[in-house]
């Protein structure tokens, strides 16, 4: 890691301040001869440190998605992917005859080794909004793990994975300030429930979904005074609903969203009541 130009410049004074040869320089003054060509040659060697460590992280980063087969190479491969193309051979080198950015419909994608050995890979597309997901269809799956066959390495099991998001609801009692309405989309009901989506909207892909993350989005609306929830549960399709283990959930599809079933959105299952 880079040393400040400080650091460099005191380890040089250090040094000089331990050879009896070098005693005559000592000037106090800033604009001392010794002092400017000390700080001189700490810019400098401030600056090679400084693209050392920018060089090593370059290194890193393609290390990282090297061909080996890492995660980063897979999920690369995977957000390279284009729908209606086919993948060609030329110099021993496989890819696509014609860049088309438009057609690569997937763009969210993890990789992750499963307890069992299995290369789990996630995947998702930009759904009807900037900001929302969905599954690819079944079509687009299936052309997609013939990519991966073709594309990835031989003897490599893995599991492509494309599922409709996770479902999220909530129980608990939300206090608030009396003062404020609860009514209307401006009231503190629909406020709180949006907190709530964007959290979830910000959620990294595949990411471990938090109790205390929710907790901390409810109460960072204005006017709520604190939160008790009560059950925080999670459902994948038309699984039953199954409860956060240790305040964490794990989404199956890497995404989720509000409960849409009936009674089941955050307005309909969150009590409040104003703060005495």
């Amino acid at each position: 890691m880079a040393r400040s130009i400080q650091q460099i410049f005191d380890s040089m004074a250090a040094a000089k301040a331990a050879d009896p040869r070098l005693a005559a320089l000592s000037s106090p003054s800033a604009t001392a001869l010794w002092r400017l060509l000390f700080y001189a040659v700490a810019v400098a060697q401030w600056a090679q440190e400084t693209l050392w460590d920018q060089f090593r992280a370059e290194v890193d980063a393609i290390v990282a998605k090297a061909a080996p087969g890492t995660p980063g190479w897979w999920v690369d491969q995977l957000l390279a992917f284009q729908e209606g193309y086919s993948l060609k051979v030329a110099n021993n080198v496989i890819g696509y005859a014609t860049d088309d950015p438009a057609a690569r419909i997937i763009t969210r994608a993890t990789a992750r080794v499963a307890t069992d050995g299995k290369l789990v890979l996630k995947v998702a597309r930009t759904g009807a909004t900037a900001d929302a997901l969905q599954s690819l269809a079944p079509d687009q799956l299936s052309e997609a793990y013939a990519y991966l066959r073709r594309r990835g390495f031989a003897g490599i099991k893995y599991e492509l994975v494309s599922r409709e998001a996770d479902r999220l609801k909530l129980t608990g009692t939300v206090f608030y300030d009396g003062q404020l309405s609860l009514d209307g989309p401006a009231g503190l009901t629909a406020r709180v429930a949006q907190a709530v989506r964007t959290s979830l909207a910000a959620l990294p892909f595949d990411g471990a979904l938090l109790q205390s993350r929710l907790e901390d989005a409810i109460q960072s609306v204005p006017g709520v005074v604190d939160v008790a929830l009560t059950d925080v549960v999670t459902r994948s399709g038309l699984v039953a609903y199954d409860p956060t283990r240790a305040g964490r959930w794990d989404t199956q599809a890497g995404y989720i969203v509000e409960d849409d079933a009936q009674g089941a959105d955050f307005a309909s299952t969150l009590t409040f009541e104003p703060y005495v």
